[in-house]
């Protein structure tokens, strides 16, 4: 799956890809859209749905049922979301995780580590995240 992360202001994405529980190498699974961030864990595909979705009128447009067991994390100016296949949820917290490192990550985060330094950790620890690891400023 992956590990995606954000507190502070960045945003941390790994860039693995699995099938089945096996290694298939990497992409970039995020993607910047209208002044926000959205970064996805499960089906890397679904970014390019998300952006003609978010070119035209935005979320309303979006049908979320298209992201099967995939969840996105949006952040922009507004907030952070969490977008999976019922809808979206603003999170009102420090910061957020989500993929199959989220635990590991959010842990991390609590005791003291950067987005990227969870995801890091979420590297050692997750057998389904890996680098490398992109950091975006937001």
């Amino acid at each position: 799956m992956t590990t995606i992360a954000y507190k502070d202001g960045i945003l941390a994405v790994d860039s693995a890809v699995t099938c089945d529980g096996r290694y298939e190498g990497s992409c970039k699974k995020w993607l910047q859209v209208k002044g926000a961030v959205a970064a996805v864990s499960g089906q890397a595909m679904v970014l390019g749905r998300l952006k003609i979705a978010v070119d035209g009128d935005g979320f309303p447009d979006f049908d979320f049922s298209t992201l099967h067991d995939s969840e996105l994390l949006f952040v922009s100016r507004a907030g952070i979301f969490c977008v999976t296949k019922v809808g979206f949820l603003k999170i009102e917290a420090p910061f957020a995780a989500i993929g199959s490192g989220a635990a590991i990550a959010y842990g991390s985060m609590e005791a003291g580590a950067s987005a990227e330094e969870a995801v890091e950790i979420a590297c050692k620890y997750d057998n389904a995240t890996r680098g490398p690891i992109t950091a975006l400023t937001l």
